[in-house]
């Protein structure tokens, strides 16, 4: 078993480690790092994809600064960006 630092590339796949797998006959396995880290943004990066695959919109930078709720379940969220203040309302669920 070798480990390395986060440095096989910041695609969410493993051809590079397969590669050296392949070509030395040892297990690469990654360590975490101190964050903003390499494994981090690939997580994001599969997860991002992941939602927009299925229709999740992503206001990104801003800030939730309230929400609405009928007692039970959520009905909107206010959020702040750089732009302006608005709400978003909880429609399709």
């Amino acid at each position: 078993m070798v480990l390395v630092p986060a440095v096989l590339g910041t695609e969410p796949n493993y051809s590079l480690a397969t590669e050296l797998q392949e070509a030395t006959g040892c297990t690469f396995i990654e360590t975490v790092g101190i964050s903003p880290g390499v494994i981090g943004y690939r997580v994001r990066q599969m997860l991002i994809k992941y939602l927009q695959k299925n229709k999740v919109s992503f206001i990104e930078n801003a800030q939730v600064i309230g929400a609405s709720s009928d007692g039970r379940r959520c009905t909107a969220v206010r959020i702040r960006n750089a732009a302006r203040e608005y709400s978003l309302a909880a429609v399709s669920f």
